[in-house]
């Protein structure tokens, strides 16, 4: 995995790329410790909407994402 270019994964992209992937998906899992927070909760969003199984590996303590730049923000 090369985090450089992981973390760079946007939601929009997710959603644009991938959504029709996740949608026929049986389970989606993802991880927390290689994407930044928004890509995630969008590729589970897409999961979700599609009753999609979603399995997410938090991988990390919870307080790894007090961290900067890695808490989820509101917009």
């Amino acid at each position: 995995m090369f985090p450089n270019v992981n973390g760079k994964l946007t939601a929009a992209q997710v959603r644009s790329l991938f959504a029709p992937q996740i949608a026929k998906a049986k389970h989606f899992h993802t991880e927390a410790s290689q994407l930044p927070l928004p890509p995630i909760k969008e590729g589970m969003l897409i999961a979700r909407d599609a009753g999609v199984r979603v399995i997410f590996d938090l991988d990390v303590a919870p307080s790894f994402f007090r961290r900067p730049n890695l808490e989820a923000k509101k917009i």
